[in-house]
């Protein structure tokens, strides 16, 4: 028969500052649960209602102004990429000047915009990507997302997850993208026998717990937990339902032992990073025209400053434009001449010009017109 250790001092000091940081770390993750809980609802009201509403309103009022903006967005886009890919280009040396980079690259862009702006339009359907590129994306998928070396699997194993990975873009053939992400989903997560036993081990306790056949008195909270349990089981991420499990456990207000500490740090460390997302989201929300659309819409005054928001957009992003027309047709003037020239140098210098001595001239730096201002926040509209 086991001895039961002496109760100590020592002891009961440990015990103690292990249920202190227990207490501080469920302290922690309560208190993000309730910020988030508390930016949440504004969040939720503009992407259901302001923007939806906001939209409408363009579409219906101003359909005429918002297409003339998009267009315009369109071709500035086009031409800052020429102009920033350009250089690029230009510096790596597969262009003699910056201006021949520019005229090239914005017919190539141009082209791009075009083709994706048709298939777009015409509903096209996807298509199955090539052998050589499906070859080269599970290269990656296992060295990057599973973090497996390739070279160190056998023959056997490799065919199998290629096999499995292939398979997936059986659902792009078919449109059906949420099947192709969830297909992806399940194979990017760990499938090891240890993983699923644990996986079945963590459900079992759930089902006993969350399943609707036990508890058809359990709220929205609970059937929700339960939806996503069955998600996380399918995919065999124990993780997935551990945190489940703790969520349920502050929901009822139960104990939690030192052992679950390293379950409740990794779901401290998500709600960190899903708050941060759900403030940097209310920000860019809050300046958006659309912020409070819901609530104000029905203000005269409040829909002639939207209009006039409109119109000022539009004048803003015209001048813009017109500014990036000038640099552009400067470059597409230059680059020509450049040519050009040389090509009237070249006969020229076959005949030997008589020796004298001369002060090497200085190459031209090239120069271009002064760009208008970096632009620009991204219009809403």
């Amino acid at each position: 028969m086991r001895k039961k250790g002496k109760k100590t001092a020592g002891n009961k000091r440990i015990r103690s500052k292990t249920t202190d940081k227990l207490r501080a770390l469920l302290a922690e993750i309560i208190s993000l649960q309730s910020r988030e809980a508390e930016q949440a609802p504004e969040l939720e009201r503009f992407t259901e209602r302001d923007l939806p509403e906001f939209t409408q309103w363009l579409e219906t009022n101003h359909s005429e102004k918002r297409k003339n903006l998009t267009k315009i967005l369109n071709e500035t886009e086009i031409l800052d990429a020429s102009f920033e890919e350009a250089e690029f280009a230009f510096q790596t040396g597969r262009f003699r000047t910056e201006a021949e980079a520019v005229v090239a690259i914005e017919k190539e862009l141009r082209r791009e915009f075009k083709n994706l702006h048709e298939k777009e339009e015409g509903g096209s359907s996807p298509r199955r990507p090539p052998e050589d590129l499906i070859e080269a994306m599970f290269e990656s998928f296992l060295s990057e997302v599973k973090g497996i070396d390739p070279d160190e699997l056998d023959k056997e194993t490799y065919e199998r997850y290629r096999a499995d990975f292939a398979a997936t873009f059986d659902h792009v053939e078919e449109g059906n993208h949420a099947a192709f992400e969830k297909a992806i989903l399940r194979l990017a997560m760990a499938d090891t026998a240890d993983d699923q036993s644990a996986a079945k081990v963590v459900f079992r306790r759930l089902v006993r717990r969350l399943h609707p056949d036990h508890h058809p008195d359990f709220g929205e909270f609970e059937k929700a937990l339960w939806n996503e349990a069955m998600i996380c089981y399918e995919l065999s991420d124990a993780e997935g339902l551990e945190t489940i499990e703790l969520r349920l456990q502050i929901h009822l207000r139960e104990e939690f032992s030192p052992a679950q500490t390293p379950a409740l740090r990794r779901y401290r460390d998500h709600l960190e990073k899903r708050l941060d997302d759900t403030l940097e989201s209310l920000v860019d929300a809050r300046i958006h025209p659309a912020w409070e659309f819901s609530l104000k819409r029905k203000t005269k005054a409040f829909l002639k400053s939207m209009q006039r928001e409109l119109e000022e957009a539009i004048l803003e992003a015209s001048l813009r434009l017109e500014a990036l027309k000038a640099i552009f047709n400067q470059a597409k003037r230059s680059a020509p001449a450049r040519k050009a020239r040389s090509a009237k140098r070249k006969p020229a210098a076959k005949k030997k010009a008589p020796a004298r001595k001369t002060v090497p001239a200085q190459p031209k730096r090239q120069t271009r017109a002064a760009e208008p201002r970096a632009v620009q926040e991204e219009f809403p509209f």
